[in-house]
C-alpha cells in the first residue's frame, strides 16, 4: 500500500485505475491523516490562518472518502471512522469563522480608519477568537484527541484485511451515481421549497461531488476530470463564499456593538452580491448533468 505523505495531488499519480479500490481508500486516508498531523505544530504558532484551512480541508476530504466508499468499507468500521473524523473537525470550533471575519475587517479599507470606527467591537471579537484558539490547543493536547488518530489507524488496518478486491475503475460509476443523486436531491428540494436553508445542503453535496472527482476521477479519467473540475470549482466555491458570509452575519448578531453600518458594509451588501452568482437554477443542474455524463463516457 502506498503511504507516501507528500502532496496529496501527486499521490493519485501513483495509482492505476485497475488497482483495488480499497487500496486507494487506505492510501488516501493515510496521507490525509498525516496531513492533519503535520499542520498541528504550525497551527499552534498561530501565524498563518491558511494552515488551519489546510487542516479542515484534509479532514473534510477524509469525510468525503468515507461517503464515497460507504458501499465498500464495512459499515461498523465506516461508522467508527466517521465518528473520529467528526471529532477532529469539531476541535477547530469556530476558529476559521472568526479568522475570516477579522480578516474582512482589516482589509476592508486600510487607508480609511474611520471605515469601521467601532474598535471595541473588533477587540471583543479578537478576544473571543483568542479564547477559541486556546480551547483548540487544549483539545489537541488531550488523550481523547490523540485517540482519534489511533482509532483511525486501527480501522485502516481492518480495512486492509477485507477481501473485496473490486478495482477502482469498476467502482467509479457507482461512486459518481451516488454523488450525483445527492446533488440532484438537493436541487429538487431547493426548487420545490425555494428556501435558502437548502442552499447549504446543495453546497455540501456539490463539495462532495468535487472531492469525488478530485480524489478518484483524476485517477480513472484524468483529462475529462480536469475539464469538469475547472467548471465545477467556481460554482462550488461561490456557494462556499455565500455560506461564509452567512456565518459571519450570524456571528455579528451576537455582538451588541455591531452597529447596522458595520453589518451592512461587511455582510449584507456582500451577501446580496454573492447570491446572484450561485448555481441554483434548473439550467445549472442541466449543465452539470451534461458535463458529468461526458465524464462517465
Amino acid at each position: 500500500m502506498n503511504t507516501d505523505t507528500s502532496k496529496r495531488q501527486d499521490t493519485s499519480l501513483n495509482f492505476s485505475k485497475n488497482v483495488s479500490a480499497l487500496t486507494v481508500f487506505c492510501s488516501f486516508i493515510t496521507v490525509l491523516i498525516n496531513s492533519v498531523r503535520r499542520t498541528l505544530p504550525y497551527i499552534a504558532k498561530d501565524q498563518d490562518i491558511e494552515v488551519l484551512h489546510q487542516y479542515r480541508l484534509s479532514v473534510r476530504q477524509i469525510e468525503a472518502l468515507l461517503v464515497v466508499f460507504h458501499n465498500i468499507v464495512p459499515k461498523k468500521i465506516l461508522l467508527n471512522m466517521k465518528k473520529q473524523s467528526k471529532a477532529l473537525f469539531a476541535a477547530t470550533g469556530q476558529l476559521r469563522d472568526f479568522d475570516l471575519l477579522l480578516q474582512k475587517f482589516h482589509r476592508a479599507n486600510p487607508k480609511r480608519k474611520n471605515k469601521f470606527p467601532d474598535i471595541p467591537l473588533i477587540d471583543e471579537i479578537t478576544a473571543q477568537r483568542k479564547a477559541e484558539f486556546e480551547q483548540f490547543l487544549l483539545t489537541t493536547h488531550n488523550s481523547e484527541y490523540s485517540d482519534c488518530f489511533v482509532c483511525l489507524q486501527a480501522c485502516l488496518n481492518k480495512v486492509e484485511l477485507c477481501s473485496d478486491h473490486a478495482s477502482l475503475k469498476d467502482c467509479w460509476p457507482g461512486f459518481m451515481k451516488a454523488s450525483m443523486h445527492h446533488v440532484h436531491t438537493a436541487y429538487q428540494r431547493l426548487w420545490k421549497q425555494k428556501d435558502d436553508s437548502h442552499i447549504h445542503t446543495l453546497r455540501k453535496s456539490l463539495k462532495q461531488l468535487r472531492y469525488c472527482i478530485e480524489l478518484i476521477g483524476l485517477i480513472v479519467k484524468p483529462r475529462k476530470a480536469r475539464v469538469v473540475l475547472s467548471w465545477l470549482k467556481n460554482r462550488q466555491e461561490s456557494l462556499g463564499d455565500y455560506n461564509d458570509i452567512q456565518v459571519q452575519s450570524t456571528l455579528l448578531k451576537g455582538y451588541e456593538g455591531a452597529n447596522e453600518h458595520i453589518k451592512r458594509a461587511c455582510v449584507t451588501s456582500e451577501l446580496s452580491h454573492v447570491r446572484q452568482s450561485l448555481p441554483l437554477s434548473k439550467s445549472d443542474w442541466k449543465i452539470l448533468r451534461k458535463k458529468i455524463k461526458s465524464l462517465m463516457r
